[in-house]
């Protein structure tokens, strides 16, 4: 799983929780062809301030805030082959309600291209407390991971919901909870596509206002 990644950043700063999605891209086969990377929205639809820490394996943004009702945009990237030659890294957007990252009380979206094919999942294992993740900041009003490309699927935790399908709650729940890794990804889709990481799913979507006055809703859908 992505939040099992290691990445060589120093302590747990430096970790993303253990090698569980290093795991799965193990099994992973096929491949598309590489073309130019898309955008990653993180949107907070929550009425709190976030703060997130976006981490690879060689590069980490520092913790930055993303206020109540607002969101932050950056390019999709895959770790240095240098620093990654297993091919098996990827990033995570660790996300507080605090301005510090503590173990036990922060949520992951992750993602790892791999062989030209994204991959992504949510992990409440830094956080959750058996099957409750009600410390995990989003969770008590749902998160999920969508896309513009109809072939990507979909992980949705909805608001204070057990959802082991759609999260990961332990490192390892095939071997723990005998289900699959709930990483979810867009096949053959490449990865030249905008993948929206939602805070607090559940309330209604980020929109602005068109020149022409019409509400464009900025999660990746329009009204």
């Amino acid at each position: 799983m992505l939040s099992k990644i290691v990445f060589a950043l120093a302590a747990f700063q430096a970790t993303l929780t253990s090698a569980t999605l290093r795991e799965f891209l193990h099994t992973v086969s096929g491949s598309v062809q590489e073309e130019p990377l898309g955008k990653l929205v993180f949107s907070n639809r929550c009425p709190y301030d976030l703060w997130v820490d976006s981490v690879d394996q060689g590069w980490e943004s520092g913790l930055f805030s993303v206020p109540a009702r607002s969101q932050h945009v950056e390019d999709l990237r895959k770790p240095d082959i240098h620093k990654c030659p297993t091919d098996d890294c990827g990033t995570s957007f660790k996300v507080s309600k605090t301005p510090q990252i503590t173990r036990g009380s922060h949520t992951q979206f992750e993602y790892a291209i791999k062989h030209g094919m994204m991959y992504y999942d949510i992990s409440f294992v830094d956080c959750a407390q058996g099957s409750s993740a009600d410390t995990c900041p989003g969770h008590d009003k749902g998160l999920s991971i969508t896309s513009d490309d109809t072939r990507c699927t979909i992980p949705l935790c909805q608001p204070g919901q057990y959802c082991p399908t759609e999260a990961y709650y332990v490192p390892q729940p095939l071997k723990t909870l005998g289900i699959p890794e709930p990483v979810k990804g867009c096949g053959d889709a490449g990865t030249g596509m905008t993948i929206y990481m939602t805070a607090c799913s559940s309330e209604p979507a980020l929109s602005a206002r068109s020149v022409a006055g019409r509400a464009i809703m900025l999660d990746g859908n329009m009204a």
